[in-house]
Parts: structure tokens; C-alpha cells; sequence
């Protein structure tokens, strides 16, 4: 009963198509934002006008996805223009 809700054809089929969803969407958009900062690397201190760097994405804003890393281990990049 259950390996045949495991293995059945409508499950895999949509696994396979959401996962075709994701690495297409990695390819579109690579960067997500940082968890620290949430996308916004200067955060000013509570008493001063001064302003530092996100230490986690070191002011980039954002990170790498999971799937992106992923895609590139395996060597599928967009053509360069």
C-alpha cells in the first residue's frame, strides 16, 4: 500500500516537474536575499549616523541559492552574451 502511493506515476511526474521549475528558477534568478540583512547590507547603529557592512554577505545583499550551487557543481550555466 504504501510503495504503491510512493511509486506512483502522478507523484514522480510532479516531483520531476516541480524540480524542472526550481532549476529553471535558479538559472533566472541565482541570488536570494541574505538572511542577515534580508537584502539591505548597511544596518546603522542605534545611537550613530555611521554605518556597517553586513558581516554575513559582506555587503552584497544577498546569497547564493542551494539549487544555483547545485547547477554549477554540475556544470549547466547560461550562455554568456
Amino acid at each position: 500500500m504504501v510503495l504503491d502511493l510512493l511509486f506512483d506515476y502522478r507523484t514522480m511526474l510532479g516531483t520531476v516537474i516541480l524540480a524542472g521549475l526550481y532549476a529553471v528558477h535558479c538559472l533566472i534568478w541565482p541570488f536570494k536575499p541574505c538572511r542577515t540583512c534580508r537584502g539591505a547590507p548597511k544596518n546603522r547603529g542605534p545611537f550613530s549616523q555611521a554605518y556597517k557592512l553586513c558581516r554575513r554577505c559582506k555587503g552584497r545583499g544577498g546569497r547564493i541559492r542551494t539549487g544555483r550551487k547545485l547547477l554549477a557543481r554540475l556544470g549547466i550555466d547560461l550562455p554568456a552574451d
